[in-house]
């Protein structure tokens, strides 16, 4: 079984800077896959993540709609500020992640992870939420597919 992100959602936060308020972006996907599908390269668009996600046949068009959100949001930020799952995912930009099951980078200049799971611990089913710090001048984009 090869990826598929099934769902997704955006929303914003705000909060509150010395400087004024700062959006916190958020996005959260639904990913479903088998656990040797250890590459979610995000940042690379014709990678090994978005490639089969977007080739699934049920939901290929929900994961092409979320690679587009993610890039437009990471052109809005001013930097990624980490990710959070619901099976210990828990990174943030500042400090590098290496645990027992996985380890994850940020691009610096694309502003989007790369998470890499060691062989077979790869979750068959998660809700991935990505956190980004936009730059002082956006807003962020919040929507829902459908």
């Amino acid at each position: 079984m090869a990826s598929a992100l099934t769902a997704y959602k955006a929303w914003i936060q705000e909060a509150d800077k010395a400087t004024g308020p700062r959006h916190i972006q958020y996005l959260e996907m639904d990913i479903t896959g088998a656990n040797t599908d250890t590459a979610w390269d995000f940042a690379t668009a014709a990678g090994t993540f978005w490639t089969a996600a977007e080739a699934d046949e049920t939901y290929g068009a929900t994961a092409t709609l979320a690679r587009k959100l993610m890039y437009q949001i990471a052109e809005k930020a001013a930097y990624f500020a980490g990710v959070l799952g619901e099976v210990d995912l828990q990174y943030a930009r500042e400090i590098a992640a290496s645990g027992a099951d996985y380890t994850m980078a940020a691009g610096t200049a694309s502003n989007i992870p790369d998470l890499t799971f060691n062989s077979g611990n790869a979750p068959t089913s998660i809700k991935a939420v990505l956190r980004w710090v936009l730059s002082e001048d956006q807003t962020g984009i919040e929507t829902v597919s459908s």
